[in-house]
């Protein structure tokens, strides 16, 4: 029995460099908002939208920091609604890719291993209703790719997840190119970001509503914890 023990361990252990060593590449190789619009440029109208997936599909992959300048290289180009579009089918490929990355590499190790409340965890996201799945997925609380990683190292059902990704993906991805177009880089300054918010009542009160999700999500999942 030693030799599948290992073997999950190994592959675990393959799992986490890998992790450490996109989290590594992304702060080495640095790219702009500029330049990733220029790049579009000089792309063909016709093939702009393909090429974006595929390269945000790339850099969720590969370059983790760089996703938010995609976000925001992407609003500019496409605007809020065709960048938002763009965006949520890219996700959905990321899921899935995401999704059976960690489940082949990472998940016998988690379930030999989990024991206490992270059994409990583990049991209580695999068990959950879809409700709460497109719940977990809309509310603006963890970053998607950690999300589709975390979903892979449980039980949870493929087909369960991806019901939640394409139906709970595109209210938080939509929230957060209106709110991009309105403010562009400025979102990572507070006084601009509440300035546009000031200007904006409607939009304002429509992400507080939003982001109230997150009390029943961190209720239920124990987040807190």
């Amino acid at each position: 029995m030693a030799y599948p023990q290992n073997k999950r361990l190994i592959k675990f252990i393959i799992f986490l460099l890998f992790l450490l060593l996109v989290w590594r590449l992304g702060t080495y190789l640095h790219l702009s908002t500029g330049g990733l619009m220029y790049f579009f440029s000089e792309i063909p109208l016709f093939f702009q939208g393909f090429f974006f997936v595929l390269f945000y599909c790339f850099t969720s992959f590969f370059l983790w920091l760089a996703k938010d300048l995609m976000k925001i290289a992407g609003v500019f180009i496409f605007g809020p609604w065709w960048s938002s579009f763009y965006i949520f089918i890219a996700e959905i490929i990321n899921a899935c890719v995401l999704f059976y990355f960690a489940r082949y590499l990472g998940r016998g190790f988690v379930e030999q291993k989990a024991k206490g409340r992270f059994k409990g965890l583990d049991e209580r996201i695999a068990k959950s209703n879809f409700f709460w799945l497109l719940l977990l997925r809309a509310a603006p609380l963890v970053p998607f790719r950690f999300l589709d990683l975390a979903a892979g190292l449980t039980g949870i059902h493929f087909r369960k997840y991806l019901f939640a990704v394409i139906s709970g993906s595109p209210l938080r991805i939509l929230w957060v190119q209106i709110v991009l177009y309105g403010v562009g880089e400025g979102v990572f300054n507070y006084r601009l970001l509440s300035e546009y918010f000031i200007r904006h009542p409607s939009i304002f009160l429509w992400s507080f509503l939003y982001i109230l999700l997150i009390i029943p999500v961190v209720l239920k999942f124990g987040f807190k914890e």
